[in-house]
């Protein structure tokens, strides 16, 4: 049978062992409440960066939609212009060769 003095230690060792266990359980969980709280403010972070960047595409994209229709508007002029010019000295071009060669009509050798 053990002795008064060994049951003694050995309550002892296990209050202090239950102790251990508490403060040590509540460690984690103050580590765990830190991870939770961490997490939370990347995912946060992310969240607002995400939106930064979605805006900003947004307004690129409608940028770019705007000076495309800018661009739609004043290009047909422009190419309609284009076209006629080189359309012109084409023929002027073909119309000298035709001039040079004799082949040209009667009203442009008359001139």
């Amino acid at each position: 049978m053990a002795s008064h003095n060994e049951s003694y230690r050995a309550g002892e060792l296990k209050g202090q062992t239950e102790e251990k266990a508490k403060q040590m359980a509540g460690s984690v969980g103050d580590k765990a409440r830190e991870a939770k709280d961490w997490t939370g403010q990347t995912a946060q972070a992310a969240k607002e960066k995400a939106g930064q960047t979605a805006q900003a595409a947004k307004e690129k994209g409608s940028e770019a939609t705007q000076k495309t229709g800018e661009t739609t508007k004043a290009g047909p002029g422009i190419l309609q212009q284009t076209g006629d010019q080189v359309k012109q000295m084409a023929t002027t071009a073909a119309d000298a060769v035709k001039s040079t060669l004799g082949m040209g009509k009667n009203e442009d050798i008359k001139k």
